[in-house]
């Protein structure tokens, strides 16, 4: 079953992956279970959430990337970064909407 891997063959129950992560079926390794969408971490190990103000759209070990500028997001793990307002910016990894400020013009 996906989100489970056995290192040994013949009959047995296969293991759970880590907390905040996945695999495909007929996984055979600890390592084949890698982080989902919005967490971070090496593959056959517990995954962290994206800090606020980070995102990752990819699953495996990569990096959380700061949200760009003009964007915030204010949750932990999976998501987008929301765009501002109309007329006003943010600086890059910005976790509030207030951090949304009136641009000059």
């Amino acid at each position: 079953d996906a989100g489970t891997f056995k290192e040994t063959t013949g009959t047995g129950v296969c293991s759970a992956c880590p907390t905040a992560t996945n695999s495909g079926e007929a996984s055979d390794f600890l390592t084949d279970c890698i982080c989902v969408v919005g967490y971070t971490g090496p593959d056959g190990a517990e995954c962290t959430a994206c800090d606020a103000g980070t995102f990752k759209e990819t699953t495996g070990a990569g990096a959380c990337s700061l949200c760009p500028v003009g964007t915030f997001k204010n949750t932990t793990g999976a998501g987008a970064c929301s765009a501002c307002p109309a007329w006003t910016s943010s600086g890059e990894g910005s976790e509030f909407f207030t951090d949304c400020i009136c641009v000059v013009g």
